[in-house]
């Protein structure tokens, strides 16, 4: 896969998974916003960064690394 096939579905996943903390905040409290400690948006926000972290970090080593393998392999 092409770098940016795999970074289109890093920000598919985190955009998944922002939807995914938001709607299941607002499913514990059964929809009343008021009950939350913090607005949906931060939990789905949270979410999202603890997709989209790890995964463009770990990107950014494999670019790194891969041409060492690479080079190393042939």
């Amino acid at each position: 896969m092409t770098l940016t096939t795999v970074l289109y579905v890093v920000i598919f996943i985190s955009a998944a998974a922002y939807l995914a903390s938001r709607s299941k905040a607002l499913a514990t409290v059964s929809g009343n916003q008021k009950e939350l400690h913090s607005l949906p948006q931060y939990y789905g926000f949270n979410g999202l960064l603890l997709s989209l972290l790890p995964a463009i970090i770990l990107l950014m080593i494999w670019t790194f690394v891969q041409s060492l393998v690479v080079e190393s392999t042939i």
